[in-house]
């Protein structure tokens, strides 16, 4: 056992998100967080981020169009919630779809205009839907992270969902996505 205390907090992180995560009944899955620890509660963030983003990235591999980016959207939002969980603020559905509209739509055009070209290349036989699974999920990744990095970010600073003004995270948003697709490359394949 180490005596490291980043390692034990984060030990500790995990084995809570696991334990949240085997629970079934949403009822049962309180857990009280150390409040007064800023590391633990971003590391449980952090590590929550990353699991839906996997969530996500599986969802890019969803073969039809459409359904592939409303599951991708759904890890998102629970994504969120799990966030909101961990920083005990109240989840907002009505903001959560404004917010993800404005920063999907607003800062990231390209983004939006590209998942649209895929989702018509998807349907060229064979290449559509090689190239379609060769991005997909690098893009989900991505976006699923940078929206984790900013309601984490955003949750750190003590304001209600509600609070977020999308024009002021537009370029930390585009940043993160950078960051998470760069990340994605980086992943290894686990077993």
């Amino acid at each position: 056992m180490s005596t490291d205390p980043i390692a034990c907090k984060a030990a500790q992180a995990t084995e809570l998100f696991a334990n949240e995560a085997l629970v079934k009944n949403p009822v049962l899955q309180k857990h009280t967080l150390p409040t007064t620890n800023k590391d633990f509660r971003r590391l449980y963030a952090n590590q929550a981020v990353h699991h839906w983003c996997r969530w996500a990235t599986v969802a890019g591999f969803v073969p039809i169009p459409v359904v592939d980016v409303l599951t991708i959207s759904a890890a998102q939002a629970k994504m969120v919630h799990s966030l909101c969980q961990i920083y005990d603020k109240q989840f907002e559905r009505e903001a959560l779809s404004s917010i993800i509209s404005g920063l999907l739509g607003g800062s990231l055009t390209g983004l939006v205009s590209a998942s649209l070209a895929y989702s018509f290349i998807r349907n060229i036989p064979l290449v559509g839907s090689t190239l379609s699974s060769l991005t997909q999920p690098a893009v989900a990744y991505g976006a699923t992270y940078a929206l984790g990095a900013v309601f984490i970010q955003h949750f750190e600073k003590d304001l209600a969902m509600s609070d977020l003004s999308v024009k002021e995270v537009e370029q930390f948003f585009s940043d993160q996505f950078k960051k998470g697709q760069a990340l994605f490359k980086k992943k290894p394949i686990s077993t």
